[in-house]
């Protein structure tokens, strides 16, 4: 039979044993968010306390900083105690509370980052000068001619993009001479046939017979003597001019609303064609110009101070999204994916949508050139949009596209 005393000694000294083990536990363990320690950030931070007796002064803060192996005397402690918790635990002999603090603490040679208030202001009312040229590297002068749609009577019709073009050159004139005085220089004027310069006769919508002012062969007569004065007039301001060209939708041969011939057999190219011809005869002027039309093509790539510019009407932008970014993104990664040569470009210079839209995605920037015909009537009474006439000029040099202007012009009522 077991001896009963022996027992009672045993079962006091294993209830020793877990009291004690019980107090350290205790001891040891603390409330969420209360993880003992000092955490500095710069040279500020906090310091929480392990279980504790209640803090009566601020003096023993200093032992809990010994504990965690600090100077106290290089921290001064913010005696007001931002959080504390208190529970109770087991002790020897019975039971008792465990206090747990946190404290602000700051290193004593610690000076946090201050504005200088006063400089800022000084700084702010100082006049900037402005230095009388600027140092700049060469660069090509971007003139994107798009959307005229010649022949198309909404607006103020053929007179105005007649009129329209001609206060673009004056505009462009003005905009290099003052650009040129202050330390621009350029290397070549770089003129974008964009497309849709004639607005054809037939297949685009369903009035179109009926609403435009001039046919086909007068069109084609118009925009010619228009680029071949745009050209005549500010070919002379630049060391060499290329003229770029794509064709867009309305300049297509169309039977029942569909190109029926080939992507070569294009008005807008035709207008360019013949403007080629005509300055051609000019033995001087044709020494520093160039033509690229494009044949079967609907796109072409400029090579502009190492940067790529590529060319596209945008009417090819089909699926995509609601909107040009959204539409030009798609059909570009295509085209990269295809490794063709415009899915490489670092500017995507399209017009066709008739307003002016700059996004940068990834490592191209798409900008789509608004138009300079007199709006249309179609379009303000299906959508209720309308766009206001404009010409885009921006500048490319070795660091990319700059100086971004869109020449306004004026629609006659």
């Amino acid at each position: 039979m077991p001896n009963r005393k022996f027992s009672d000694e045993v079962e006091k000294l294993r209830k020793s044993q877990r009291d004690k083990e019980d107090a350290r536990r205790a001891k040891e363990e603390h409330p969420t968010g209360f993880t003992p320690g000092l955490h500095l950030q710069g040279g500020e931070g906090t310091l929480t306390t392990r279980a504790t007796e209640r803090v009566e002064s601020e003096s023993a803060w200093g032992a809990h900083l010994e504990y965690f192996g600090f100077d106290p005397n290089e921290f001064e402690v913010d005696g007001n105690v931002i959080e504390y918790r208190c529970w109770e635990g087991p002790s020897d002999g019975g039971k008792q509370l465990y206090h747990y603090y946190k404290v602000k603490v700051r290193l004593k040679d610690f000076s946090p980052t201050t504005f200088d208030f006063e400089w800022i202001k000084k700084f702010i009312n100082k006049k900037t000068s402005f230095p009388k040229k600027l140092k700049e590297n060469d660069k090509d002068f971007i003139l994107a001619l798009s959307d005229w749609q010649v022949g198309k009577q909404d607006g103020d019709g053929v007179e105005g993009i007649v009129r329209r073009v001609d206060e673009m050159i004056g505009q462009v004139k003005t905009l290099v001479s003052n650009n040129k005085k202050i330390g621009h220089k350029y290397s070549r004027l770089v003129i974008c046939g964009m497309g849709d310069i004639v607005e054809g006769c037939d297949g685009h919508y369903s009035m179109q017979t009926a609403t435009v002012e001039i046919n086909q062969r007068d069109q084609i007569t118009v925009a010619t003597g228009l680029i071949v004065k745009v050209i005549k007039e500010l070919a002379p301001l630049f060391p060499f001019t290329t003229v770029a060209v794509v064709g867009g939708n309305h300049g297509e041969n169309r039977k029942n609303g569909k190109a029926f011939t080939d992507f070569g057999d294009n008005f807008d190219n035709l207008a360019f064609d013949q403007a080629s011809r005509i300055l051609g005869e000019n033995k001087e002027l044709s020494k520093r110009l160039s033509f690229n039309i494009a044949d079967k093509e609907l796109t072409m790539t400029l090579d502009c101070h190492g940067k790529i510019l590529g060319l596209a009407h945008g009417h090819q932008f089909r699926v995509g999204g609601t909107n040009h970014p959204a539409k030009a993104g798609n059909w570009l990664s295509k085209q990269a994916l295809a490794k063709t040569a415009i899915g490489g470009c670092d500017i995507l210079l399209s017009a066709h949508f008739h307003h002016l839209s700059i996004e940068h995605q990834r490592n191209t920037t798409l900008i789509q050139a608004p138009a300079l015909d007199g709006g249309s009537l179609w379009i303000e009474n299906s959508h209720a949009l309308t766009s206001e006439p404009g010409v885009l000029t921006f500048t490319i040099d070795k660091d990319g596209i700059d100086n971004i202007k869109v020449l306004r012009g004026t629609i006659q009522p």
